[in-house]
């Protein structure tokens, strides 16, 4: 519900550093094109990840895929 009443795409905008965003190309909950139009707010040089095969549960179903992206950003 708390995610529901705010305005993610509003405070997503005021990101100044390019992030990250990654999602399950089979993910019914957050459907990829939510992930594509949270990319297209971001600042330049932001990078989209869509997984194939995977759902909402990143972590548990493509947990190698996500924690190299995990590392790749944090330039472990």
């Amino acid at each position: 519900r708390a995610l529901g009443e705010g305005d993610l795409l509003a405070d997503a905008a005021r990101i100044r550093r390019p992030a990250r965003v990654v999602s399950g190309l089979d993910d019914v909950v957050t459907p990829p094109d939510n992930a594509r139009t949270l990319h297209a707010v971001l600042p330049r040089g932001s990078a989209l990840h869509l997984i194939p095969d995977c759902g909402h549960a990143l972590p548990q179903e493509a947990p190698r895929e996500l924690a190299a992206l995990i590392a790749e950003t944090a330039h472990v």
